[in-house]
């Protein structure tokens, strides 16, 4: 009933604006000298005709249309107040001058003279109307826009639902934002190290026969460490990838992950985040939930995450999943937990999945659930072992002086001993290739080593005193920059920036060296205890040549010959530490962005930043606070280097210089804060006072997106004058600071409170 009143309130006053507008038109038109007031009237009726015709168009049946009606149709409201109104204003001006040629001229002119003269009279009146017009016309008007508003943005919202457009550099950036661990280099680094020939039975084996051909939807290939399990699997990847090039589908498809010890994580959310932009650049397509989380610049959940696997594997037929060194991720049940739920859940029916990993009991405890196994001890492997030393003894230059029955000795006797280690098979290649005499090699293979542990003791013992500490730098350094890198980090380590590290190092310790190393010297001295990654551009990444090497050196395996090498704990960093901080003090840097990086003090800045999250209780305050203190010239064009989208250093938008250098405990604080260091805040409140810090009044400018409310689009920035915790209290930026989880705020809070 409702809906009916405001309607026919609607036409009556549509009705009485279209009198009105046709008594204007034919006065003007009859009348010379007619007055200019209705000339007005008549533009400002036919303007509200339209708006109230335009109301006829609002829809009762929907909720906003309704409360809007409702609103405008209220007692004393503008279209109530608009219909009397132009009544009043109806009766005030003249009739249409009749058109009727049967009255007289006569009588028509005398009605005008006499409608003319009454009008001053009226004039008063009709403009006191017309203004109310006009003041309830406003009010409606508005009502309209924010309804047509409102209407538009949800025409752009469904469209944008519906069409979801991004460019291809928008697509790549998101993609890029999942991806945050790259398992390519592990693949290639493993295709670099396959001899052609070697691994060929697994795809003559019933068990792969059965996975290929979808009979089965879960593959484990398990074996004993240096079985060679890393380069099977990059050869049994290309096959797939392969036979998927073949099908000449697109909608079938291969994705490879390596989980690595070096990247010191738990490898689940990595595996789910690398298959995710590797679906989303297959299918050209990034769905909008992910789009959404790149736009939000959160660490997506893992339950955020499945999701969006799910509507992936839609755009797919089948996406062969191969997964390599299950027992690398550190802890791995969570791992197993998910690989079980894609073999089991009907929602990743899509998935065929190819793992590798150590035969722990706790792995295979899982994996024999719902994985059909494929075992590396069989006489296969052997064959592949003797495969690859004949490959390598042809191929070395050290053996080609050889006789060739002692070649074939080699052969034989390494093939025969491996017991299925291809990795114990490199490393005895390694040694042998560097003795110098025949009886020195007979010697070695009468008493090759049983394992891989003693393996390595050999290796150890056999290095010249005067490269011990290079190999000694180069196992820590290599461990040490793994325990400060962070998922989608950009800081690599290259050789040439390893052998500056030793050389820094070196100096640190007050030895004088005069040996000039290069990368040659580097790869020969170190053997086959690393491998070399080498990009496009010619860098070379050393890593570990194997999981083991790290293993034997960071355990209580090794004897008293080879004890100088093991790998210092993470507890043991805190002197490495202060070499990178006064290093990075010590360095004035430029404001180019760092990346590639090739200077020590740029890549020195990195590790000293992150070493504020990972390893903030042994990192010496008075070194921190010089790399925080904004005095020093460290800070000159380092600012620039910090606004960088992956990585975990920020500066929440603020220019360091613009605040209060003269008390810069304030900045200390606010950035120990922020990286929630609450042994290092400790140290910085007993240094300067806690009432020295709260009861600083600081003035910089601020940029205005942080300040809640007042989020825009452009930059533009504001003046801050306040204490410490008032700029933390007003700041969204530092929002997610002000929680119990936060040490270093709790610290804050109990010593502000106390």
């Amino acid at each position: 009933m409702e809906a009916l009143g405001a309607a026919a309130s609607v036409v009556a006053i549509i009705q009485i604006a279209e009198r009105i507008a046709i008594a204007c038109i034919s006065y003007i038109d009859s009348v010379q000298g007619y007055p200019k007031d209705l000339r007005a009237i008549y533009v400002e009726i036919n303007s509200l005709k339209i708006i109230f015709q335009s109301l006829r168009f609002f829809d009762p049946a929907d909720d906003e249309d309704a409360a809007a009606l409702r609103a405008l149709e209220a007692p004393n409201g503008p279209v109530e107040g608009c219909k009397q109104a132009m009544q009043e204003l109806s009766d005030l001006i003249p009739s249409a001058t009749p058109t009727d040629k049967t009255r007289g001229h006569k009588r028509r002119k005398i009605r005008t003279t006499l409608d003319t003269l009454a009008w001053p009279m009226k004039t008063e009146k009709a403009g006191k109307l017309l203004s109310e017009l006009m003041v309830h016309k406003s009010t409606i008007n508005m009502a309209l826009t924010g309804q047509l508003l409102q209407d538009i943005r949800i025409i752009k919202s469904d469209v944008r639902k519906t069409t979801h457009v991004l460019s291809d550099t928008q697509k790549r950036e998101i993609c890029n934002w999942f991806e945050n661990t790259n398992p390519s280099s592990s693949h290639n680094a493993a295709l670099n190290l396959y001899v052609g020939g070697t691994g060929d039975w697994v795809f003559r084996s019933q068990p792969w026969k059965d996975w290929i051909g979808f009979r089965t939807r879960s593959l484990w290939l398990h074996g004993i460490p240096g079985a060679g399990k890393t380069i099977l699997a990059a050869h049994t990847t290309q096959a797939v990838m392969e036979y998927c090039r073949q099908t000449n589908n697109p909608r079938v498809t291969c994705v490879y992950y390596y989980c690595y010890h070096g990247h010191n994580q738990d490898e689940t959310t990595s595996l789910i985040r690398w298959l995710l932009g590797q679906l989303f650049r297959k299918a050209d397509h990034v769905p909008q939930g992910a789009s959404d989380l790149f736009k939000s610049n959160r660490e997506p959940d893992l339950q955020a995450l499945k999701d969006l696997l799910q509507e992936s594997l839609q755009r797919f037929e089948r996406v062969f999943l191969m997964v390599d060194a299950l027992d690398e991720s550190q802890p791995h049940e969570d791992l197993l937990t998910f690989l079980q739920q894609l073999i089991t859940g009907n929602e990743y029916r899509k998935i065929q999945l190819f793992t590798t990993s150590r035969q722990y009991t706790t792995i295979e405890k899982i994996m024999l659930k719902f994985s059909e196994p494929l075992s590396l001890s069989n006489p296969w492997v052997q064959e592949d072992i003797k495969c690859y030393v004949s490959v390598q003894i042809a191929e070395t230059r050290a053996f080609h002086r050889w006789p060739v029955a002692l070649r074939n000795k080699v052969k034989d006797r390494l093939s025969a001993r491996a017991n299925g280690m291809f990795r114990w098979a490199v490393c005895q290649l390694d040694i042998l290739r560097r003795l110098k005499t025949t009886e020195e090699i007979e010697e070695a293979l009468e008493c090759l080593p049983e394992t891989l542990d003693e393996t390595y003791e050999r290796i150890f013992a056999m290095i010249h005193p005067a490269d011990r500490q290079l190999v000694r730098h180069a196992m820590t350094w290599i461990c040490f920059h793994g325990s400060l890198s962070v998922p989608g980090d950009e800081v690599e380590l290259t050789c040439s920036m390893l052998l500056e590290t030793y050389w820094m190092c070196v100096e640190a310790s007050g030895t004088v060296g005069s040996v000039i190393l290069d990368t040659e010297m580097l790869k020969e001295i170190c053997g086959c205890l690393l491998v070399y990654n080498t990009t496009k551009c010619g860098k070379e990444f050393p890593s570990f040549a194997h999981y083991t090497v790290r293993e034997f050196l960071e355990s209580d395996r090794l004897t008293s010959a080879s004890s100088c090498f093991r790998i210092l704990s993470p507890a043991r960093y805190e002197d490495l530490l202060t070499i990178i901080f006064r290093q990075t003090v010590a360095t004035r840097h430029d404001t180019r962005m760092i990346y590639p990086m090739d200077n020590l003090g740029d890549y020195c800045f990195f590790l000293a930043w992150n070493s504020f999250e990972k390893f903030e209780d042994l990192v010496p305050p008075t070194l921190a606070f010089d790399v925080l203190s904004l005095s020093s010239p460290f800070w000159d064009g380092t600012n620039p280097k910090l606004r960088r989208s992956s990585g975990n250093i920020t500066m929440s938008g603020f220019d360091p210089k613009l605040t209060n250098a003269e008390v810069p405990a304030f900045w200390w604080c606010l950035q120990l804060l922020e990286f929630n260091c609450p042994h290092l805040l400790k140290a910085c409140l007993q240094q300067s006072g806690m009432k020295e810090i709260l009861g600083t009044r600081t003035s910089f400018m601020m940029p205005t997106q942080h300040i809640p409310g007042r989020q825009i689009a452009i930059d533009i920035r504001t003046k801050f004058h306040g204490s410490f915790m008032e700029l933390v209290a007003i700041c969204s930026a530092y929002a997610h600071l002000l929680s119990p989880e936060n040490d270093a705020f709790c610290i804050l809070l109990d010593r502000a409170t106390g």
